[in-house]
């Protein structure tokens, strides 16, 4: 089991991850000609592959970065794409804490004290 969820936290911070550029790219293009948005989804391909409950299936499930229409005054709100930032650094804290710990129980069943 421990596998399958280090596998499963090492993905999901892989899809935070681009979800977070996705996002600074977004705030940081708003006002560009031409700009079209990047919307990074992952949760559901990473939430299937563990239904399989394998390790390897985990890790290649898919991160997909798909362009929106063209961004237009009213189309993409900068407090939205805050708001998906925050929520976005929030998930990535619990998740490095809980890979944090799972490290931990692996360093002290390796000196015996587990």
């Amino acid at each position: 089991m421990p596998d399958l969820t280090i596998a499963t936290v090492a993905r999901a911070l892989d899809g935070l991850d681009a979800r977070a550029f996705a996002t600074a790219h977004n705030i940081a293009n708003l006002g560009s000609p031409g700009f079209l948005p990047v919307r990074v989804s992952f949760e559901r391909s990473l939430q299937q592959a563990l239904m399989m409950a394998e390790p390897s299936k985990v890790r290649a499930a898919p991160i997909d970065a798909t362009r929106e229409l063209p961004a237009t005054v009213g189309g993409l709100r900068p407090d939205l794409e805050l708001s998906l930032a925050s929520d976005t650094a929030s998930r990535f804290a619990v998740l490095t804490a809980l890979a944090d710990r799972q490290f931990q129980l692996h360093s002290l069943a390796l000196k015996g004290v587990l």
